[in-house]
């Protein structure tokens, strides 16, 4: 039955935007206003993230939200079979020369980065614009046509796909033979116990360590790529640095300052981030590691 689907999504990914797009909106009405997919989840995230908006105020977030949401997932499906030169067209990245003096230097990059605006598009062309070997990390999903054929969008312009449970042990095999970028989406939800908690979006939120352990590892410099949407089916990345020296950073500085600029892309523009994921499902438990706890945004145990 999956290697079905994955074929219908193959055939799919050949038809024009226009009609994709008229797909995505039967989606919405039928997905969202008949059936009402996660509505409940999208409702409370959007309520807790936002205390301050009127009941209107959600209720129109939400509905571009998935309007957004069903966007992306035929976007996604398109990318398949996308050319480079629409996709140059559809995502357009800033501040290259940040990146370029960089590669000038031999020095390799780790990426960090949200589930924001199309970040399918942004892994797909990130290495289009530069002549960094890029190495895409992404979690392995239980259904295996459906997992190949994700590898097969995501690295079919010259990605390189490492599971997340081998990202440090594939960044040490290159590190004498490629200037490589490692982008990590970094705002998934580890369990509670295992995460770094500090405040985001007024809520105690637990966040992968992941990202700053690779760089205080490796030394490389990290790079925020702040993803904004444009207009349907076109998006933007401009780069930015958070630290060329994370060795030395002060322990959490990495993963705080992420968060903090997701939240702020997120608070101006609210309908592009997923919020159709549980993000708040654990609470910080009691005994943690101090570690493990913000000090610059200490979160309330209660």
């Amino acid at each position: 039955m999956a290697s079905i689907g994955v074929s219908l999504i193959k055939l799919l990914s050949r038809l024009p935007f226009w009609v994709l797009y008229g797909f995505s909106d039967l989606c919405y009405v039928l997905i969202y206003k008949v059936f009402g997919y996660r509505k409940k989840v999208v409702e409370q995230n959007l309520r807790k993230a936002f205390p301050e908006k009127s009941d209107a105020e959600i209720l129109a977030i939400m509905h571009e939200f998935y309007h957004h949401l069903f966007d992306m997932i035929v976007e996604t499906v398109k990318g398949y079979s996308i050319s480079e030169e629409e996709l140059k067209k559809r995502m357009v990245f800033h501040n290259l020369e940040l990146i370029e003096e960089y590669y000038a230097k031999g020095q390799s990059l780790l990426f960090m980065l949200g589930h924001y605006g199309n970040w399918e598009y942004a892994g797909i062309s990130m290495n289009l614009n530069t002549q960094y070997h890029l190495n895409f990390v992404y979690k392995t999903l239980h259904n295996k046509p459906f997992d190949q054929l994700m590898k097969s969008i995501r690295g079919r312009l010259g990605a390189q796909l490492v599971p997340m449970e081998s990202t440090f042990r594939e960044i040490i095999r290159q590190r004498k033979t490629k200037t490589s970028i490692t982008a990590l989406i970094s705002d998934q939800t580890p369990s509670s116990k295992r995460g770094y908690w500090m405040e985001f979006l007024h809520q105690n939120t637990p966040v992968f360590m992941g990202g700053e352990r690779i760089a205080k590892g490796t030394g490389y410099p990290v790079i925020h790529c702040d993803a904004r949407k444009v207009k349907r089916g076109h998006y933007e990345v401009t780069y930015s640095l958070i630290t060329e020296d994370p060795k030395n950073e002060p322990h959490g500085m990495i993963l705080e300052t992420f968060n903090k600029r997701l939240e702020e892309r997120i608070q101006k523009e609210p309908a592009y981030w997923l919020w159709s994921h549980r993000r708040w499902k654990h609470k910080m438990p009691e005994n943690l590691p101090e570690e493990q706890i913000s000090k610059r945004f200490p979160p309330s145990r209660a």
